[in-house]
């Protein structure tokens, strides 16, 4: 991720869709990821491997689907 958005040639916000449930930037349950994730400040961990940019993670499955 942090390749990718080093490419991106910008120093702007990130968003990502998460594969797992995200309460204020915390990981609620992840069943397809391994349990470390759970409890994790995944918005801060990830900020702090893209360099301190601003992100905002959110599930990335639609209610219902």
């Amino acid at each position: 991720m942090a390749e990718l958005a080093e490419d991106v040639g910008t120093d702007g916000p990130v968003g990502l869709g998460f594969p797992g449930v995200v309460k204020h930037g915390v990981t609620a349950t992840a069943a397809n990821l391994h349990s470390d994730w759970i409890g994790t400040n995944s918005e801060m961990l990830l900020a702090h491997h893209l360099g301190g940019r601003q992100v905002a993670v959110i599930c990335d499955r639609r209610k219902g689907v």
